[in-house]
């Protein structure tokens, strides 16, 4: 599984983009979790070769990288939530996870028959804590975006993804008690800190905005029902597209990723597709259910009649065709009035016009004179 870039700051380079999947793995609701997300470049580039990453939940809260060789906290409360000797132990972790990956992608490229390029190798160690009090942790490691092999503390063993990590996970399966006696104390130790420290921001609670929109699509002759749910915190939500009532099949409707917003929240759209005709004998809505409510929210799509280009394309061509028959009709009587004018009678403009010319005439024969 890979990593994802969103969880990382703009020093990520476009190798990282490609092979980034996991960093939002959101605990479950009613858990709270905190990972360690390690990357590593086989090959020195313009940014770091090594960076470390630790997220509470989806929150970023610290940072290190081989060229930085420190830990730099992005929330105020972590600095305050730690000790000295807190912070020397987990930046001695930190560079013995660079250490250890770094010798570790030395000995595994030539398995892979790569001898030169930059290759990647990621980290995703975490701890979870239940509010039942049950604790958790798993590491999972990838290699150029790919699985390569993982470990979790239900199964307590180690799991080779591929056969080029066997060697890897018989290694590791010797030092398997330090996960279980050393890592998740330690780890579950400074999650309930930050728990503690950070909750005003950790805790918080922001209900979504919902919207049901209603799109036709003259060209292919359907309409698209869309549920946008937007601005929630934190990011497990549940939503569910209804029709009379009911909840309409999942594999009828597309979308339904959550996506970050670009101020701390998260948005999530689910579209259902349907024939124009079909869209009036149905009722569609969207339910919704997440942490800040109190009950599951339900929005009704008021499904409006919208333009119908079928009818006024029509309409518009009467209307061109009346008004072109009015303009010809008023030129016509233009014409007409103007030929029935009696023999004898002149214009008046006609007249004035006579007149100033037969007054420029006089006042040149004056000056002859």
């Amino acid at each position: 599984m890979a990593l994802d870039t969103s969880c990382y700051t703009t020093e990520m380079n476009s190798v990282k983009l490609l092979v980034l999947l996991w960093c939002i793995e959101a605990a479950d609701a009613g858990s709270h979790s905190l990972c360690f997300l390690h990357t590593l470049n086989s090959q020195r580039t313009s940014f770091a070769e090594f960076t470390a990453v630790g997220m509470v939940n989806d929150l970023h809260v610290e940072y290190y990288d081989s060229d930085l060789k420190k830990i730099v906290s992005r929330q105020d409360w972590s600095v305050a939530s730690d000790t000295q000797a807190e912070m020397d132990m987990r930046l001695a972790a930190t560079v013995d996870s660079y250490h250890s990956i770094r010798t570790r992608i030395r000995n595994i490229m030539p398995r892979f028959n790569h001898t030169e390029g930059v290759h990647t190798y990621q980290r995703q160690a975490c701890c979870e804590l239940d509010d039942d009090g049950t604790t958790s942790v798993w590491v999972r490691d990838a290699y150029d975006g790919q699985d390569f092999m993982s470990y979790s503390s239900e199964s307590h063993s180690w799991t080779a993804a591929v056969p080029q990590s066997i060697t890897e996970k018989l290694h590791l399966e010797a030092t398997k008690l330090g996960l279980i006696h050393f890592y998740r104390p330690a780890c579950i130790n400074i999650l309930k800190k930050y728990l503690q420290y950070g909750k005003n921001s950790i805790m918080r609670k922001v209900y979504p905005r919902v919207r049901v929109i209603r799109k036709p699509s003259v060209a292919q002759g359907e309409t698209h029902v869309t549920c946008l749910v937007t601005g929630f915190y934190p990011r497990t939500v549940e939503v569910t597209l209804l029709r009379d009532g009911h909840p309409v099949p999942g594999e009828k409707v597309t979308g339904g990723e959550v996506l970050p917003n670009g101020d701390g929240t998260y948005q999530l759209r689910k579209t259902l597709t349907v024939d124009q005709d079909e869209q009036w004998l149905h009722k569609y809505s969207c339910q919704v259910n997440h942490t800040s409510l109190d009950n599951k929210m339900v929005i009704d799509c008021e499904l409006e009649p919208g333009p119908d280009l079928t009818i006024i394309i029509p309409v518009v061509v009467i209307l061109l065709a009346v008004l072109v028959l009015l303009v010809a009709g008023v030129v016509l009587w233009w014409r007409r009035a103007r030929n029935s004018i009696p023999d004898g009678q002149v214009d008046i403009r006609c007249k004035y016009t006579a007149a100033s010319r037969q007054s420029a005439s006089s006042s040149s024969s004056s000056v002859r004179e």
